[in-house]
Order: structure tokens, then C-alpha cells, then sequence
């Protein structure tokens, strides 16, 4: 499991890649932490090929940190049976999640603004 973080245009990209479980929560956990100060974060969940509880709790723990210091964020995935665990789960609820990354910057772009001088 590896965790790439992107920096792009008026947006962060955190993406895992391989199975999102326990054993990567601390790698996830600090790949997230470097992105608290970006306005926009999307979850890019297109390469995960499973998903544990465990790795949910990571999650969202570093969603409420982005929103906590004024950030967005969503979540994309064009795998099925991703999508279907964070729905089953209610992780929906938590942050809007949505098939393409380019429909997870588009739900981004119809929020409101939260920091000054951002593209």
C-alpha cells in the first residue's frame, strides 16, 4: 500500500493505491496531516482494491482535520464495491463522494470559497 499525495491547481489529491486496511492507518494518518492547510482536498479512492474499518477511522480522521482548519473535501471512486462500503457505512455522509476526480472538483468548486487567493 502506498499513499501518493498531489498538489495540483487550487487542490490536494491524497490517492491510495492497493488495499486501504489496518496496517497502513499511520501511513494514511501522516499523508493527510501534510494536507490540513490545503482549502480543497479530494480523496481519490480509484486504485484502492479494499477497504477496513480501520482505514475508514483514518479517514476520517484526517477529514475532520482539513475541516477543522477550513477545508473541503471529497471523495472519489470508480471502483463499485468501494463506493458501496462507504455508502453502506454512511461515509457518504461525511463527505461527498462521487465516481471521478473530476466530479469530485466540481463538488468542491459549487462550495464556498474558504481561503483567500485561492485558484
Amino acid at each position: 500500500m502506498q499513499v501518493r499525495p498531489e498538489m495540483g491547481s487550487g487542490y490536494a489529491v491524497c490517492r491510495p493505491v492497493g488495499a486501504l486496511d489496518a496496517s497502513i492507518t499511520l501511513h494514511l494518518g501522516e499523508a493527510m496531516a501534510l494536507m490540513t492547510s490545503v482549502p480543497r482536498l479530494v480523496i481519490d479512492l480509484s486504485e484502492v482494491s479494499s477497504v477496513d474499518f480501520a482505514a475508514l477511522g483514518a479517514l476520517v480522521g484526517g477529514i475532520l482535520r482539513v475541516r477543522d482548519a477550513g477545508g473541503a473535501v471529497a471523495i472519489c471512486s470508480s471502483q463499485p464495491h468501494v463506493r458501496g462500503v462507504l455508502r453502506t457505512t454512511g461515509f457518504d455522509r461525511v463527505a461527498p463522494l462521487v465516481e471521478t476526480l473530476a466530479d469530485a472538483q466540481a463538488s468542491l468548486d459549487r462550495r464556498p470559497e474558504r481561503f483567500a487567493g485561492v485558484a
